[in-house]
């Protein structure tokens, strides 16, 4: 942490204008300490006080140097190349693990330290001024993505729905809180739920939501999902479309869902996206984050960027599109099974940290609060429903706290934990 505060202190000494790209765990660390900052190029900052610029914007901004704050070496690389077709040159990109070695999760001590007081002193542990949320209202996704554990998962094989009446007592159970995040889906595919806009207008009329955001991959869409749109347009938002191809034999092989129907259900959207703000990414991956085994590659950055440049040439307004490499979703089982696994593996937990321990809440279809977005087999569920027990009650029960003791290395977790398993802390 102080070789940290001392780049901060050199970048403020040498540059007066200072941008940061990415705006994780390290990003707002340095953004503490940098008195030189004018901005951040972040798509996900919800944050008012935070000054977001684009990538289109940069060209046409006076700035010293941006500071690349993502750790991961491929998508540094990638990052280069966006700010390269931007007009950012050589000189102005700083890329933070290049001068400096980060262990990510000493900067997160800090994170850590709070939470430990909280759960010493048995306080919940979630801030009333910013909590985000995703709930499955079902359970059912009608993709087979390669790299994703939903076949053979739990929620597979115990299809369901959620109540209107669990719904609702979780968005009361929220009130008091201010909600960052909004998220209407978890392990599923929530375009799937025919009354899903129904619940997210019911969740703004009641709640102070920043944020919504809705993943899908758009196989189903509708005339009311259409109309639903228009409306949720007027609202902070963004609707993530998961396209995993750059042509109908990769999408389809990779996602295993019609390929012409996906693409002109993204089309639809981006007509639409022409005559109303309507906020849409395009999401895909076709490589594994490590090239150290044999996993399964279909396409790079370059061939998904050429894609999309050449469909939707026609159109002024363009959606996002981001490249991403996929990973094991903390080693789940089914996706072992296939030889789909990155052999992560922590041997102790001492000071780990993760936002999904106290900075999120996620509610499965039966009202059962769930540990981690990447848990498909049920490993960290609390095994009481809001049902038949208090938000209070769930999130301050012994399990609760025994779980995050766990997951934060404060008391012995099982060889087998999920936090030891997960290559991507934070989802």
């Amino acid at each position: 942490m102080n070789e940290i505060k001392e780049l901060c202190n050199k970048l403020n000494e040498k540059n007066k204008k200072v941008i940061l790209y990415g705006f994780g765990t390290v990003g707002r660390f340095l953004s503490l300490h940098l008195d030189s900052l004018i901005g951040i190029v972040d798509q996900g900052i919800n944050d008012e006080d935070v000054n977001k610029l684009s990538l289109e914007e940069l060209s046409t901004i006076d700035f010293d140097l941006i500071v690349i704050t993502i750790l991961d070496e491929y998508n540094q690389k990638v990052i280069v190349e966006k700010l390269n077709q931007n007009k950012v040159s050589f000189e102005k990109i700083f890329i933070l693990n290049e001068s400096i070695d980060i262990d990510r999760n000493k900067l997160l001590f800090a994170e850590h330290d709070r939470l430990k007081g909280q759960l010493d002193n048995n306080e919940l542990v979630f801030n009333k001024d910013g909590l985000s949320i995703q709930i499955q209202t079902i359970s059912h996704c009608n993709a087979k993505c390669y790299f994703c554990p939903y076949h053979g998962s739990w929620h597979q094989q115990n299809p369901g729905r959620m109540d209107d009446d669990v719904f609702k007592k979780i968005i009361y159970s929220l009130k008091s809180y201010k909600i960052t995040k909004f998220c209407p889906y978890l392990e599923n595919e929530p375009f799937l739920d025919q009354s899903l806009f129904q619940k997210v207008f019911f969740a703004i009329d009641e709640l102070d939501i920043e944020h919504i955001e809705i993943a899908t991959n758009l196989s189903v869409l509708t005339e009311k999902n259409l109309e639903d749109l228009k409306r949720l347009s007027k609202y902070n938002h963004e609707i993530r479309i998961s396209f995993h191809g750059v042509d109908k034999e990769t999408y389809e092989k990779v996602m295993d869902l019609n390929y012409e129907k996906a693409l002109k259900n993204v089309k639809t959207l981006v007509t639409l996206m022409q005559e109303i703000p309507l906020n849409l990414s395009i999401r895909g991956s076709g490589k594994p984050r490590s090239s150290k085994n044999s996993l399964t590659s279909w396409f790079g950055q370059k061939e998904y960027l050429e894609f999309w440049d050449n469909e939707l040439k026609e159109f002024d307004k363009k959606p996002y599109v981001d490249f991403f490499t996929y990973h094991d979703r903390a080693g789940q089982k089914q996706l072992k099974s296939k030889g789909a696994t990155f052999d992560i593996y922590r041997e102790d937990l001492d000071n780990f940290y993760c936002q999904r321990f106290d900075q999120w809440v996620h509610f499965l279809y039966t009202g059962e609060p769930v540990l981690c977005c990447m848990d498909y087999n049920r490993e960290t569920v609390l095994g009481d429903s809001i049902k038949n027990k208090s938000f209070n009650e769930l999130f301050s029960s012994p399990k609760f706290t025994r779980m995050l003791k766990c997951a934060s290395g404060l008391k012995e977790s099982p060889d087998d934990f999920i936090c030891k398993r997960c290559i991507s802390p934070g989802g």
